[in-house]
């Protein structure tokens, strides 16, 4: 019989781990499993997802991308009992989510979260669930912050021009003076890895509106001793929505 006190985690990366920890730190009976083989000193592992997920009630998912996503479920999909619940936390893109809920079924929960790993230590990460639903505009609206936050995380690039139109601008008073970056001089500010402080920084979407075709959101960034305010302006154009231009404010 399926413990519905049993929480298997697949992907015990940084946020996968806090999430872990903060679950049996509460009292549930937690199991990790991780592809890399780390371990975790905060719960027990094991290096089989299948044993991982058998006897569980919940299993939730903290990994990097949708096609890691997709094939650990078709490894573990035969072990998955029948009132087992999937949460998926990781960040993937709308349509992957959606096959996803086709291929698990009504027990496949999407669950992006807001915040990074210090609010997941601290349990107050925002979930936004949705099940057996196609993602709508506003769902999809996320993506593009999504890829920025992973831009900052990663130090890569390639995450910020994913993020953002090629005609975007970074704007914003730097050092007392107006700046306006183009998005080429914005991604040669990053090296391609994070920050030597990166575990104790935190990023998080605050507010997003949509109106037809644009929308606006604003973000907050705590980046060691300084917090930013980044207010993007988003169009949608045919292959989803992008960020057109962010401005910027660093508080003192």
């Amino acid at each position: 019989m399926t413990s519905p006190h049993t929480i298997a985690v697949l992907g015990m990366g940084r946020m996968g781990n806090a999430i872990a920890t903060r679950l049996a730190a509460k009292g549930w009976d937690v199991v990790g499993w991780t592809r890399s083989g780390r371990t975790s000193g905060a719960v027990r592992m094991t290096g089989d997802p299948q044993e991982a997920v058998a006897t569980a009630g919940l299993v939730l998912l903290a990994l990097f991308d949708g096609p890691a996503c997709r094939q650990v479920l078709e490894d573990v999909h035969g072990s998955l009992r029948a009132d087992t619940m999937v949460l998926n936390t990781s960040t993937i893109a709308p349509a992957e989510a959606s096959e996803l809920a086709r291929q698990i079924g009504e027990s496949y929960v999407h669950a992006p979260v807001l915040g990074s790993v210090p609010a997941a230590s601290a349990g107050t990460l925002k979930i936004l669930a949705a099940a057996a639903t196609v993602p709508t505009v506003q769902d999809a609206v996320f993506e593009p912050l999504r890829a920025y936050s992973r831009g900052h995380a990663t130090g890569d690039p390639a995450h910020f021009r994913a993020a953002f139109l090629p005609t975007a601008h970074i704007e914003g008073i730097r050092d007392g003076a107006f700046i306006s970056w183009p998005l080429d001089e914005y991604c040669a500010l990053f090296q391609g890895r994070p920050a030597p402080d990166e575990p104790t920084r935190s990023r998080r979407i605050d507010t997003i509106d949509v109106h037809g075709t644009v929308a606006t959101a604003t973000m907050t960034l705590s980046h060691g001793s300084d917090t930013f305010t980044d207010i993007f302006l988003l169009v949608r154009v045919d292959d989803g929505w992008r960020i057109a231009n962010k401005a910027y404010h660093r508080h003192s």
